[in-house]
Parts: structure tokens; sequence; C-alpha cells
């Protein structure tokens, strides 16, 4: 009903928002908007960059940092053959107590290659935008 219907004018019946970029978007094909409302989460520290904590979700090689973004990335675009509708990052900087952002906590490094990040975005954008996704499995 619309008087509980979020900014996007959706309700929940008509969306769905599954945190797992591998989600089982056949099951809401043509009946929902699939989203994935959170996906990434690479744990970076960058010394000197960060809110001061004890502890924090860290789990990404600095060599492989982009490659591991490019990889969940890919992730969103098997949710798009699938019949998905969109994705957000987690996050786009560090907060506090938390390290998985793009950019530091102060804003002043940016963790991947953005050249890199840049492109890959762009094409996954492009393919996505067209009524038949570009770059997807053929289906029967």
């Amino acid at each position: 009903d619309r008087d509980h219907a979020d900014e996007d004018g959706l309700d929940d019946e008509q969306r769905r928002d599954d945190h797992r970029a591998e989600s089982d978007a056949d099951a809401y094909r043509g009946e929902r908007a699939l989203v994935s409302g959170e996906y990434g989460g690479l744990g970076l520290a960058v010394p000197g960059h960060a809110w001061p904590v004890q502890q924090s979700y860290v789990d990404v090689d600095p060599a492989t940092y982009t490659d591991d973004y490019l990889t969940k990335l890919d992730e969103v675009r098997a949710l798009v053959c699938r019949g998905g509708n969109g994705a957000v990052y987690t996050q786009i900087s560090d907060v506090e107590g938390e390290l998985n952002g793009l950019l530091t906590y102060d804003r002043r490094v940016m963790k991947p290659d953005v050249e890199r990040v840049r492109a890959a975005q762009q094409d996954l954008i492009r393919d996505a935008s067209r009524a038949r996704p570009a770059g997807c499995p053929a289906t029967d």
C-alpha cells in the first residue's frame, strides 16, 4: 500500500533487497525489483589514514585489492544477468571502526586503482542498460 512505500514508490511486495549478490533472482523475475542492498565489504587498513580503533574487519591483501573489488563487481554482473536491478556498494569510505570503504576515513587515499574500477563500472552500466544485458551467458 502506498502509505507504506519507500522513497522509490515501491513497497516490500514490489521490491526484494538481498544483501548477497549471488541471490536467487529467478524467483522474483517480473514480480519485484531485485537489488543487492549491500555488497563488497573488502576490509583494508591504510596506516595513518584510519579512525583509531583496537580491532576492525580487515581481510584483504593490498596487492590484490583492485582485483578483489572487480571480482565483487562480477557478482553484480551475474545478478544483472539473472534479472537484478541494482546494487549498493559497502561502503564509499571507511567510517569509525570499519575499514571496508573505497576511500580511507580521512578521504585522502583511494584504495583501488581508479582507472581500472572506472572502466569496469562503465562497462557494467553500459551492458546492464541494454534491453538484453550484454556479457550474460546465452539462455534457452
